[in-house]
């Protein structure tokens, strides 16, 4: 279920929640946006939903930033669920991939990359990750649904999956900076303000310690 903060205000908090957005703005730089969010409900199965994959297509995967640049884009999941043992749905991975060539013909539903680790968690973690890193799902042998929420953030200079800015029934009820980083930029209408809004620092970075210039 895409295009999450229209379907509940509950989540507004979690666009900056203090225990995570400085780890975010660390990563990110104070140039970012939200790309996405997208809702998961895992039901019980026995089966992988999905194979193994990288997120943004075979385009996005063939991009690799040297380990001091900045990320292209990431993900923050919040569990809103236990995951308390291994396939439960659980967020799987390989570690260290996304310094690697995914292959080109994939992996079919079901296979196992070497490597491949589940994640055990409870409700409340959050996980962070790149684009290029291989990912899945697991199997949710258990009997409970396992709920989880993304929120894709990118340099404020990448188009947005969700929408270029959030309806305005949404913007009204968020906080200055939720609004910026759901796609608000204000009146700037210098040639480039897009990319870096006169305001964009002291919006972003209030609260937050400023790294040292």
């Amino acid at each position: 279920m895409i295009q999450t903060v229209e379907r509940s205000p509950n989540f507004d908090s979690l666009i900056d929640h203090p225990s995570t957005f400085g780890v975010i703005v660390d990563l990110m730089g104070p140039y970012l946006q939200i790309m996405g969010t997208v809702i998961y409900v895992r039901y019980p199965s026995g089966d992988m939903p999905f194979g193994w994959h990288t997120d943004g297509g075979a385009s996005l995967r063939e991009f690799r930033v040297a380990p001091d640049s900045r990320p292209l884009n990431f993900k923050i999941q919040y569990f809103l669920t236990d995951i308390p043992a291994d396939n439960r749905a659980n967020f799987c991975f390989v570690p260290g991939s996304h310094r690697r060539d995914f292959p080109e013909e994939g992996f079919a539903k079901g296979a196992w990359p070497e490597g491949g680790v589940q994640l055990v968690a409870e409700a409340g973690d959050a996980v962070i990750f790149t684009y290029g890193l291989w990912h899945g799902v697991a199997p949710n042998e258990g009997e409970d649904v396992r709920r989880s929420l993304t929120f894709r953030y990118g340099q404020l200079w990448s188009r947005p999956w969700d929408y270029e800015k959030a309806p305005p029934d949404v913007l009204a009820r968020m906080t200055p900076r939720q609004r910026r980083l759901m796609g608000d930029i204000g009146p700037n209408s210098a040639p480039g303000a897009y990319y870096a809004p006169e305001d964009q620092l002291d919006i972003i970075l209030d609260g937050i310690e400023r790294p040292p210039t």
